[in-house]
């Protein structure tokens, strides 16, 4: 049987409204006051019975001030819940962490810190519990009355995600109008992980865009990422290729072409900070991206290292619109998905036998990677691309074909 939690605090407000009942001459008993505050009624009673000699500790307080407490609520309602993505609590707990170094650079927020702040907006908890069920697996009927799409339960069954889908493209295309994005300046990143060691006869890849992707997961991988950015245009960027250690070694990168860029991590995928190097020494240029400049936007997954505060708030200052793909994901044809299935995996089935002796920093498996990437991405060009686009049904013909109807169905409902 699970043990029964609660706080001081509880306990004194059951008290509280357990005299109040008293004096008003409607007597609350043991077990309501138990079932209200979770709170064993043997407890209650030895407490009212014979009160605690104790000072009573004074209330807790949140470590963050109001402003960072604004600052984090209006993170979590518009980078958050607004665009459909899960976020754990020690997500918010390393997000609020960040705003509070800001003014106490060697200050710590910890969870008790994030539980008050809940207190103080106890919507925003419940906002985020219905949207994190659907992560879990919870039933569909969440999923879409969150979308405010309107049914009968015994429909629940009958319904696939081509309406989700649908909606999704529309959000996709109000986003466009809204934020007056060009056709020739909306692109879509992705990150995929590649596995070296298993067999290259066969490439494996896994699509990361989930906050809290095991590693239990990647444990037998020896794993390289890399980041892809297409426009809707046609245009290719320059890759990233992430790889797994702790310090760079320029042998794995022998022959490699001179505008790919590079990174290294524990884990060999992205993470915050990389992201945010990227950004800054990169993609900002790349983009062609600025305060000053015409807005660009990114189609994107939900991953850890795409929502955060810092990013967000960057992106948002050069004029960067972000549209996240929401979680999870995998239901959504993201175009570059398209690109690393039908373009980039079957070009390693030209490989030769695997490899039978592999050295300790597998350097020439990477160098055998990178070799074969290179070709994979010679054929992606400005056709292979757009064409990528329209099978996701991502591009600008197919967008306007489905807004438009949906203004027809309007007029036609509504006769406006």
């Amino acid at each position: 049987m699970s043990k029964v939690r609660y706080t001081e605090e509880d306990l004194q407000e059951a008290l509280k409204t357990y005299r109040e009942s008293v004096q008003s001459g409607k007597r609350i008993s043991y077990n309501e006051l138990s079932r209200k505050f979770n709170i064993p009624s043997d407890t209650i009673r030895r407490r009212i019975n014979k009160p605690s000699t104790k000072p009573m500790p004074p209330p807790k307080q949140s470590a963050l001030t109001r402003e960072m407490q604004i600052e984090l609520k209006k993170w979590i309602c518009k980078g958050i819940i607004d665009n459909q993505i899960y976020c754990s609590r020690e997500f918010i707990r390393q997000n609020a962490e960040s705003l509070y170094k800001f003014k106490f650079p060697n200050g710590e927020i910890k969870m008790d810190d994030i539980k008050l702040f809940f207190k103080t907006f106890p919507y925003l908890a419940q906002m985020l519990s219905t949207q994190n069920r659907i992560r879990l697996g919870q039933p569909d009927l969440d999923y879409f009355e969150r979308m405010e799409w309107k049914y009968r339960l015994d429909d629940i069954e009958k319904l696939d995600m081509s309406e989700f889908i649908d909606q999704w493209h529309l959000n996709l295309m109000d986003w466009i109008v809204e934020n007056e994005v060009p056709e020739n300046r909306i692109y879509n990143l992705d990150e995929t992980c590649f596995d070296l060691t298993r067999g290259l006869m066969k490439l494996q890849t896994k699509y990361v865009d989930e906050e809290e992707t095991s590693n239990s997961k990647f444990q037998k991988w020896d794993l390289l990422s890399t980041i892809m950015i297409v426009s809707l245009s046609g245009k290719i960027l320059p890759p990233v290729i992430i790889y797994k250690g702790e310090e760079f070694n320029l042998n794995w990168i022998k022959n490699n072409p001179k505008n790919w860029v590079y990174g290294v991590t524990n884990s060999g995928r992205i993470t915050p900070e990389l992201m945010m190097n990227l950004f800054r020494n990169h993609f900002l240029r790349l983009l062609d991206a600025g305060k000053d400049k015409p807005p660009i936007g990114i189609i994107l997954n939900g991953h850890i290292s795409h929502k955060t505060i810092e990013f967000q708030n960057f992106c948002e200052f050069n004029n960067i619109k972000l549209h996240y793909v929401p979680t999870p994901s995998r239901e959504i044809k993201q175009p570059i998905k398209n690109l690393i299935e039908n373009i980039i995996k079957p070009q390693w089935k030209c490989l030769d036998a695997p490899f039978t002796q592999i050295d300790p920093n597998i350097v020439s498996l990477k160098n055998e990677f990178n070799f074969k990437y290179k070709l994979a991405l010679e054929k992606l060009t400005s056709k292979v691309i757009k064409n990528a686009w329209t099978e996701s049904e991502l591009s600008m013909k197919k967008l306007d074909a489905k807004y438009e109807e949906r203004e027809i169905n309007f007029i036609k409902n509504y006769g406006i």
